[in-house]
């Protein structure tokens, strides 16, 4: 639906826009690296989409092909701090990392601390 010749480019260019700001993973306010990676139908000749992206929202993705034949993005992140990913699960609040403290685990695993979260 998104890349056909029906709907005006700057229509497909913004659709496509709030796709990519509707999937950014909330894990991307800690910091860290991003990559965009496009999975595209196979025998797909279409770089109408790509072009998009590199052109109009300033983003070269990794494109691979996809066998199922449809089209993906997923934005894949790395060198994200464990702590700073720990304090957004738990939204910044003190006391769910307390209640954690307090849960019983198994006893034959070595847990390493958090490091403080805040």
């Amino acid at each position: 639906m998104l890349f056909d010749n029906q709907q005006p480019w700057e229509g497909q260019v913004e659709t496509l826009r709030k796709c990519l700001e509707a999937g950014k993973p909330r894990l991307m306010q800690c910091g860290g690296a991003k990559r965009l990676l496009v999975l595209m139908p196979e025998s797909s000749a279409r770089a109408r989409p790509l072009e998009m992206l590199h052109r109009q929202l300033n983003e070269t993705p990794s494109v691979a092909q996809d066998s199922d034949g449809d089209f993906v993005l997923c934005d894949e992140v790395e060198r994200i701090s464990l702590t700073q990913v720990a304090v957004t699960l738990i939204e910044r609040r003190r006391d769910y990392a307390e209640f954690a403290s307090r849960l019983h685990t198994r006893t034959d695993v070595s847990w390493s601390p958090l490091p403080d979260l805040v």
